[in-house]
């Protein structure tokens, strides 16, 4: 059984997922690329999703979702924390 806290962690983590879809919808990749505001955005929406899923934790995110990465994902939000200054 997953705690409240999980449970909450996991509706931030759909939550997030739904606004960058909506940010993104309709874009091409030049035009997403084009818009520091909307790439900054879904980049926030992804260290949610990160920080939420490693709250969750490994063995968590592997019940609930067994299809996903969840050592990728952690790495995601390593990038975004400590290697925001890399070029794109």
């Amino acid at each position: 059984m997953y705690s409240d806290d999980q449970r909450l962690r996991f509706e931030h983590i759909v939550e997030n997922v739904d606004k960058i879809t909506a940010y993104v919808e309709g874009l091409s990749y030049e035009e997403y690329a084009a818009s520091p505001m909307i790439v900054d955005a879904v980049e926030r929406c992804l260290a949610r999703i990160t920080e939420a899923a490693i709250k969750v934790g490994a063995e968590g995110i592997r019940r609930a979702t067994p299809d996903q990465p969840f050592e990728q994902i952690r790495g995601l939000g390593n990038i975004l924390r400590h290697a925001y200054d890399v070029a794109r």
